[in-house]
């Protein structure tokens, strides 16, 4: 997977969306003839009141049960409703964010539709019409949103900006803000799992001298294991 479609998906997964990357597009030309058109970076779908519920321990103890957590930070600059589907249509650039031809394809855009179901949307030709217009389109059910995901913010248009500053320093926030919780979990995600590696080094920290470097080559011992030379011994005095 592209390295940027991974950071962008790990930020959506960690604000608890489901996520489908890289959706291949495949169009027909008819009598049984088809090629590949594009593909989707990102679909990602998230349920109202979504969040990570970390369940209490099950009786054993005075006590009794302990009541559960659930961390269910969510990013406002993403725009989802609180009590409705919020569905993402994401564009995923290493450069600037910006939506190529493909994205702004009402063919493409049907597709992406089509793949997450109904939630209301069954005027699939409103939902385009409005996306291309405003970036965003709203029914009782859902609300769709077109992102474009940069390391910098490129041409203005009718469609959410996200860069992957604010993504890193989003993600790095709710890590620290939920530490006790995280450290705990196992990630499986290589971008989600490679910036928990991060937090944990705390590599932006002030660094603990533990071990004092003899020789100044990366922490390692001078041949000989290290040991301090010492002179030579002096006879023991008796009393």
């Amino acid at each position: 997977m592209d390295p940027a479609v991974a950071l962008a998906q790990a930020y959506l997964y960690a604000n608890q969306y489901f996520t489908v990357t890289e959706y291949p597009v495949v169009e027909s030309f008819g009598d049984g003839r088809y090629r590949s058109a594009t593909d989707i970076d990102v679909i990602a779908v998230r349920f109202p009141e979504a969040g990570r519920y970390v369940p209490g321990r099950v009786g054993g103890g005075p006590g009794g049960g302990e009541e559960g957590v659930l961390v269910g930070d969510l990013d406002p600059r993403l725009g989802a409703p609180p009590d409705r589907v919020h569905v993402v249509i994401a564009e995923v650039k290493e450069g600037q964010a910006e939506l190529n031809r493909g994205g702004r394809d009402p063919r493409v855009l049907e597709a992406a539709l089509r793949r997450v179901g109904r939630y209301g949307l069954t005027d699939h030709g409103t939902t385009i019409e409005h996306l291309l217009a405003r970036g965003v389109h709203d029914t009782e059910q859902a609300r769709v949103s077109m992102i474009a995901f940069g390391s910098y913010r490129g041409e203005r248009g009718p469609f959410t900006t996200i860069t992957f500053g604010r993504v890193i320093r989003w993600m790095r926030r709710l890590a620290r803000s939920h530490w006790d919780v995280l450290q705990n979990a196992q990630f499986k995600d290589p971008a989600l799992a490679f910036l928990m590696l991060l937090e944990k080094s705390g590599f932006d920290r002030p660094e603990r001298v533990t071990d004092r470097d003899v020789d100044g080559r990366d922490g390692r011992s001078p041949a000989g294991g290290g040991r301090r030379r010492r002179g030579p011994r002096r006879p023991r005095q008796r009393d």
